[in-house]
């Protein structure tokens, strides 16, 4: 397939996530498992520091590029979709996978995101490349004070992905 049509195809799966009823947010699941501890930073800080943006199609454009990028993937028989900070591709493949904090502590919740996002891309880019994860922290629009390689390992990631989808489906069958 080529890059035009993957990223359509990509496109079109997130819109389907986002209108199923048989679909979890990265979010919900990464809550499933890890609660959120609020970092005092706000929601208004949050989205100055956010301030990304991109054209997906210039992934196909240009041989390297980053840029927000919307995920989805059928687990079984759930979707899975968000969008990720940030995406860094080289010849439409994703080599990095980049979640943005404006604060500096990290835990489980964060690795797990990051974590969740970089599956959700290598399974959507056809497992292509495992993209390598890193939290970016302490980012205030212009610099950050660190940046964190994550480990992972799609079984892994896939495992944790279906047991947060197992915790969510007993929670909604209540």
């Amino acid at each position: 397939m080529n890059c035009l049509a993957l990223i359509s195809s990509i496109l079109s799966n997130f819109q389907k996530a986002r209108e199923s009823r048989n679909s979890f947010t990265v979010t919900e699941l990464v809550r499933a498992l890890s609660s959120s501890k609020g970092r005092g930073v706000g929601a208004e800080t949050g989205r100055r520091v956010h301030n990304f943006w991109g054209d997906p199609f210039e992934i196909a454009e240009r041989e390297e590029y980053s840029s927000p990028f919307p995920l989805a993937y059928k687990l079984e028989d759930y979707w899975v979709y968000g969008i990720a900070d940030l995406i860094r591709f080289r010849r439409c493949t994703p080599m990095e996978v980049i979640e943005v904090k404006s604060y500096e502590k990290y835990d489980k919740y964060e690795i797990l995101q990051v974590i969740f996002y970089s599956y959700l891309a290598y399974e959507a880019f056809m497992r292509s490349r495992k993209p390598t994860a890193f939290l970016v922290l302490g980012w205030n629009g212009k610099r950050f004070r660190k940046r964190v390689l994550v480990e992972w390992d799609p079984s892994t990631a896939r495992c944790l992905l279906l047991q947060a989808i197992k915790k969510k489906r007993i929670k909604c069958k209540r």
